[in-house]
């Protein structure tokens, strides 16, 4: 027994009664430092203790711990919770003038504001009680009957049970978790040991055999340890642990000065306990590791005070008696005990006022964990946001309060915080919980969650991968491998990299599944007894199907995958080699148009950007166009100019600015009827703007520069600032701009003389064009009358009168282009469409662009009667004609690469495209093409001659299509022609033409011919148009086998079976398996019918039928072979 508070404990309680003259209780009656003033001692204190041993001022022992002791102090990072009413206090108390065991239940943090219940009575000395856990029993100790025995009480009940019964001393009792077992001290052999108490067969065992004095047992919270204090000298202990029956006792300290009172944490990895830490005397709060490691002290006591541990109330409330002293008269008393809570997380301490209460034990009703657990996921899941749910539930009365999920993201990384959950009611139920949460992708995932309840009980983490894990993809991809004639290839191999899971051959039916973590993958499929397949990379940006279509051996196409191009296939100009649209490694060919463009030259090239193109044809259809241009080492831009005489190639370009260049240039064209060619500009440079013209006579001799405008302001986008100019047969030239203050009209005579502006409108916006009758026509928008109004201005000079047009534009008017029967064709940038007719009238608005694709820019041109545009999209440059003023043809693409800035001509026999193409400072090109008129309808065909062996076996055409793009109508047909004779034709608007789909035709009735094989789209230009892809085309046999039926569906397992299998391209000699059982012996009667003799024993069950030709191709039944026993019942009756 420790000397200093064992002596203590047993003279306080011995003298129990016996001073009466004292408030303050005295414990040593020799203290050397006469400078400590002690308090007076309270005359209505009743009782004094005085202790017989001497307590030096300068302690003899020091505690040598090498530096184990870490005096930072306290258990950190854990959030304290209240253990609320699910916990009793059992103390001792001074209160009624007699030490008792009092009982508090609804522990809040402190007792001593509770009086607490006498549990026990009676006289003598009641000490050291120790809770039962989950119950409102104690045990304690009493010298009631003369001699200290071991005792049970209850809270709130009568009933006291004396445990002990011996002539030595029984004491200091301590619960096993169970509450099965009780570990007390007892002198009763001639020695102070420990003694376990079996309280179901109230037998009695000795656990420790030591000449030293034993003591302070206490169980570890999951009853596999003891824990006990071995004395070792006057003033010094050891704490010992051991297993519960006393083996393997193991020293878990050095000897520590006044050790006492060790107390398990309630997760059992800590023990608490008090010794005098820095030999002062007093005894100060400590915390180790459960195996020894870590001690630390968590509170030093003051001078004249001891702080002893007492027990856990929750993981993060410690029960502690702090004790404090005077020193009155040389002696040493017990001035006050009180017992206080400790928070080792904040290292505070409170409590209420000093009752002289000490050696507190705590227990929950709850003894019962929290159980939770994150809901199993998949093993795979999709990158993004997921869902999360934990369950969690308490079978205790304490709910649970609080829930903490974690994660780690990569196999070997560590646990993160990822949510806590708060809850404010619960019970037995469990209760679901769900948290979303953005799964990274591809990293193998894992989550874990633990639960606290309202009683403080924390649940440990789970080990290893906590409660699941998963790993995220980014799409998934579905495929398929069939033969040329669509059957299912089973157990085909498919090697994709990278992928997720395993690297599974196709299954019977052909299919396979993988799960795709990055944006791309490869994919190699095959078989043996089949021709190669070219290794697929797919975009897997999002889920994708795909389906394999494995060519036979031999595959009588060459190229038919067309990875060589058109190589051994017909040359039709209108079929292209294009890469797969689901791949960047395979290619397919398209079927589609006639090129739309041919002719194509090349302008000006090199140049370092160039902008701004016009062009127009004259009468006898030579093309002239005008651009601006900066040179190829950079600098001002300057205007060009060429012409196409009809039937020849172009000139060589032409500088027409007369050496003034600037940083802008914006020319614009007109031919007069005589041929002579006009160009105005605007010129912008060092802020300032003008506008120039420059004429070509119909001879070819350009006039000198003329400024037109000195000096105008433009503010408005530079593109929209361009002049207009037109040139009457009389050679007059009349000339349209804009500024700062509107619109304005302009007129050079035929001298050469340039008349006044006119104002026309404080508006920008307006369009004019001659008629073959020298007419102007002008549109624009007005300020008086509001809106937009057109005019006329005849041959002599004569406005007429404005007119308000009954017609409504969203867009700003962009061209106007008359044609030679006097109709007006307008257009806008809202890509609008509007008309007037010579006779006066205007056809409604139209607008040409379509919900198909973006539209950027457009422009147009007259042919005749019709109007024709061309737009640039983010398809690319489309090209369309007007059929009559409301019924236009189908956008069909002009396959020109990066073109930028384009305009298009046309005349009655001709139609042009200038276009602008390359990058701006690395090159760019002027260049310009024909437009080809196409017929109403047009076929795109591409075919292959070959021979077909007349010993073939099935030989089949396989080939894979898909409706690329176009505005497919129901003229729209697919043809499949032997020999020019058609012999499949389809319509594209049946379903299914929108992916790749597989297609096959027997040939069987060409066997032993040479044959041209042909594959043809055809177009009606007239309503739409299609560009159909071809891929994977090829000619060979068919070798698998096809089970359509089999008899009998079901056999007996003790018999054995004859079984029938009729299908087609049975090929001798033929294997057949059930179950993977192989059949004893197959008679093969003809490719539509097959015997399998299978012997008796087949085993119980359902059983997958397998058929393998004689080429080693395969087929599995879709059906299913039952193998079981015959039941006999009664049959029963009735009449």
């Amino acid at each position: 027994m420790n000397p200093r508070p064992a002596l203590l404990t047993l003279f306080l309680c011995v003298l129990c009664g016996s001073f009466l003259s004292s408030s303050i209780l005295a414990v040593s009656p020799v203290y050397a430092d006469e400078s400590i003033q002690p308090r007076e001692p309270d005359s209505e204190r009743s009782e004094r203790w005085v202790r017989d041993l001497p307590l030096p001022v300068s302690p003899t022992f020091a505690a040598t711990l090498d530096g184990a002791v870490d005096e930072s102090g306290g258990i950190r990072n854990q959030a304290p919770l209240s253990p609320g009413t699910y916990t009793y206090v059992f103390f001792t108390s001074y209160r009624s003038g007699s030490w008792d065991v009092r009982g508090v239940r609804g522990y809040q943090g402190s007792v001593n504001t509770l009086a607490g219940e006498n549990i026990a009575g009676g006289p003598g000395a009641d000490l050291g009680p120790k809770a039962r856990p989950a119950t409102g029993i104690a045990a304690f100790y009493s010298d009631r009957s003369g001699n200290y025995e071991v005792y049970t009480a209850s809270w709130g009940e009568t009933g006291l049970e004396q445990l002990t019964n011996h002539p030595g001393y029984d004491g200091q009792p301590a619960w096993s978790p169970d509450g099965q077992f009780l570990v007390f001290v007892s002198t009763r052999d001639g020695n102070q040991e420990l003694y376990l108490l079996d309280m179901t067969s109230r037998s009695l065992s000795r656990l420790t055999y030591s000449p030293e004095a034993e003591f302070a047992p206490a169980f570890s919270p999951d009853g596999s340890k003891l824990v006990w204090i071995r004395a070792v000298n006057d003033t010094g202990g050891v704490l010992y642990q051991s297993d519960p029956d006393g083996a393997n006792a193991t020293a878990l300290t050095q000897p520590l000065r006044f050790l006492q009172h060790p107390a398990y944490a309630p997760d059992g990895a800590k023990i608490a306990f008090d010794f005098d830490a820095n030999s002062d005397g007093w005894n100060d709060l400590a915390v180790m590791a459960a195996d020894g490691s870590g001690l630390q002290v968590m509170r030093y006591a003051q001078n004249l005070s001891d702080l002893w541990a007492g027990s856990w109330a929750s993981s993060t409330d410690l029960l502690v008696t702090t004790v404090t002293y005077v020193v009155h008269n040389q002696n040493l008393y017990v001035n006050s005990m009180c017992i206080e809570t400790y928070w080792p997380a904040s290292d505070s301490l409170s409590g209420g006022p000093c009752q002289l209460d000490r050696t507190p034990h705590a227990t929950m009703i709850d003894i019962s964990i929290p159980e939770t657990s994150v809901l199993e996921l998949p093993r795979y899941m999709r990158a993004g946001e997921q869902s999360v749910t934990i369950v969690a539930q308490d079978r205790g009365p304490a709910y649970v309060t609080q829930v903490d999920l974690q994660w780690s993201i990569g196999s070997n990384a560590g646990w993160s915080d990822l949510q806590q959950f708060y809850l404010d009611s619960g019970g037995v139920a469990p209760v679901q919980l769900s948290h979303s949460v953005d799964f990274p992708l591809g990293p193998f995932l894992r989550f874990r969650s633990r639960g606290i309840d309202d009683a403080g009980h924390v649940e440990a983490w789970p080990s290893g991968d906590g409660d699941t894990s998963t790993t995220t993809y980014r799409s998934q991809l579905s495929g398929a491998v069939i033969d040329n004639r669509g059957a299912p290839v089973p157990g085909a191999s498919v090697y994709t990299q990278p992928v997720l899971d395993d690297q599974a051959d196709a299954d019977s039916f052909g299919n396979f599944h993988r799960y795709v973590p990055g944006a791309i993958i490869a994919v190699e499929v095959g078989k043996a007894g089949f021709g190669a397949v070219p290794t697929w990379t797919l975009d897997m940006s999002q889920d994708a199907a795909h389906t394999w279509v494995l060519p036979p051996l031999p595959d009588l196409v060459d190229n038919g995958g067309f990875e060589a191009g058109h190589a051994q296939w017909s040359d039709d100009p209108c079929a292209k080699q294009a890469v797969h649209d689901v791949d960047s490694s395979q290619h397919s060919l398209l079927l589609g148009l006639p090129p739309l463009c041919d002719d194509l030259a090349t302008l000006s090239s090199g140049v370092f950007s160039a902008d701004y193109p016009q062009m127009q044809f004259d009468a006898d259809g030579a093309l002239h166009a005008v651009w601006s241009a900066v040179p190829p080492e950079g600098g001002a831009a300057h205007i060009y100019y060429a012409e196409r005489p009809a039937g020849q190639a172009w000139g060589a370009p032409l500088r027409v600015d007369g050496g003034l260049s600037a940083s802008v240039t914006l020319p614009s064209l007109d031919v007069g009827a005589d041929g002579s060619v006009g160009v105005a500009w605007i010129l912008s440079r060092q802020g300032a703007n003008a506008i120039y013209f420059t004429r070509r006579s119909s001879e070819g001799v350009w006039s000198a520069v003329e400024t037109v405008i000195a000096d105008i302001y433009i503010w408005s986008a530079l593109s929209y600032a361009r002049p207009l100019i037109a040139i009457a047969a009389t050679g007059e030239v009349h000339l349209l701009y804009k500024d700062q203050y509107g619109l304005h009209y302009l007129n050079r005579a035929a001298n050469g003389s340039w008349f006044s502006p006119l104002d026309l409108s404080s508006y920008t916006t307006g369009v004019m064009d001659l008629t073959s009758d020298d007419v102007l026509h002008v549109v624009y928008y007005s300020d008086n009358p509001s809106g937009l109004v057109y005019r006329t201005r005849s041959p002599a000079g004569m406005w007429s009168a404005t007119t308000l047009l009954p017609i409504n534009l969203t867009g700003t008017l962009r061209q106007a282009i008359s044609n030679d029967q006097g109709t007006l064709h307008f257009l806008t940038d809202a890509f609008e469409y509007v008309a007037r007719y010579a006779t006066g009238g205007w056809s409604p608005v139209a607008v040409i662009s379509d919900a198909e694709r973006t539209y950027y820019d457009a422009s147009m041109a007259v042919a005749g009667e019709t109007p024709l545009f061309a737009a640039r999209t983010d398809g690319g440059l489309f090209y369309r004609r007007g059929i009559s003023p409301q019924l236009w043809s189908s956008w069909l693409p002009i396959e020109l690469p990066s073109v930028e800035h384009f305009v298009i001509a046309a005349s009655p026999t001709a139609e042009a495209l200038l276009h602008i193409v390359g990058t701006p400072g690395e090159g760019v090109e002027v260049r310009s093409a024909n437009v080809n008129p196409l017929p109403d309808t047009a076929t795109c065909s591409i075919g292959q001659r070959l021979t077909i062996p007349l010993d073939m076996t099935k030989p089949t055409l396989s080939y894979m299509r898909k409706l690329v793009s176009g505005e497919t109508t129901a003229q729209e047909r697919f043809i499949v022609a032997i020999n020019h004779q058609t012999v499949y034709s389809t319509s594209l608007v049946v379903p299914g033409w929108d992916a790749w789909k597989h297609q096959w035709l027997d040939l069987s009735p060409w066997a032993g011919q040479t044959v041209t094989i042909t594959l043809s789209l055809r177009n009606d230009l007239r309503h739409g148009y299609s560009v159909v892809g071809l891929d994977d085309v090829a000619v060979g046999p068919w070798l698998t086998p096809r089970v359509e039926r089999i008899t009998p569906l079901q056999a007996g397992v003790a018999e054995p079976f004859t079984l029938i299998i009729e299908g087609e391209n049975f090929i001798d000699p033929v294997q057949v398996f059930l179950g993977g059982v192989a059949a004893s012996s197959v008679t093969w009667q003809d490719e539509h019918r097959i015997e399998a003799r299978f012997a008796a024993g087949l085993g119980l069950g359902i059983h997958r039928l397998q058929v393998i030709n004689a080429s080693g191709h395969e087929t599995y039944y879709g059906g299913a072979m039952n193998v079981g026993e015959f039941l006999y019942l009664p049959f029963i009756s009735r009449k």
